[in-house]
């Protein structure tokens, strides 16, 4: 009878560690389950997190900025409209012995859409008759011919300049005109060269003009 109790008991603490040990495999299963969804959804949230971070970002913007730029032309660029008179190029300036005014053309080379905003004049001038005049001018075809600018040197003291802020038709097309600068002169003056100043627009981004995207914070006033 005490042998018979005695295989029982040692059945039921077998059985018992059996469940025991189940129930704990089954425990863990269901725990390595759950750490695994979690570790789903937390590299999930960093991904929609970190789409979203990059979706939000702005793009670096681009700035319209208007620049000058000086187009000069020196007296070498001119020829004369009758190469029967006396006229001298020297490079450096024009110069003839002539007594009555005599003209000279040089061609004129802007970028498209550049706004021409003024034409200066460097001139040496002696004549009391007569004073350097100077034209741009522009030629379309069928449109014709239009006077950009149109001024004269001024008095008869030696060197100086002149200019012409007062310019017609000044965005440059060169895909439907041509521009070149007619000058006359005389004995006892001279044309040294020209210079056109104009206006041009071209397009950059923030980094490049200087400007930060990043709005100001209390450490841009600390001291």
């Amino acid at each position: 009878m005490k042998k018979k109790t005695l295989g029982m008991l040692v059945f039921t603490l077998v059985m018992t560690a059996a469940v025991i040990s189940t129930a704990g495999l089954m425990i863990k299963k269901d725990l390595e389950d759950s750490n695994e969804m979690n570790c789903e959804t937390v590299s999930s949230d960093i991904e929609e997190k970190t789409a979203i971070k990059l979706e939000d970002e702005p793009d670096d913007p681009q700035l319209l900025i208007t620049r000058t730029g000086y187009l000069s032309i020196p007296a070498a660029a001119f020829t004369p409209l009758n190469y029967n008179l006396d006229f001298w190029n020297f490079g450096r300036y024009l110069q003839t012995t002539e007594q009555f005014m005599i003209y000279c053309y040089a061609p004129v080379y802007l970028p498209t859409d550049a706004n021409v905003i003024r034409v200066a004049l460097f001139w040496c001038d002696q004549n009391i008759a007569y004073d350097i005049e100077i034209k741009l001018l522009n030629y379309g075809g069928l449109s014709g011919e239009t006077t950009m600018a149109d001024f004269t040197s001024s008095g008869s003291s030696g060197k100086g300049s002149s200019e012409d802020r007062t310019i017609e038709d000044p965005v440059i097309d060169n895909g439907l005109k041509c521009y070149y600068l007619e000058v006359g002169f005389s004995t006892m003056m001279v044309l040294e060269y020209i210079v056109i100043e104009y206006e041009y627009q071209v397009i950059i981004n923030s980094i490049e003009a200087g400007v930060s995207n990043t709005p100001p914070t209390n450490d841009n006033y600390r001291n």
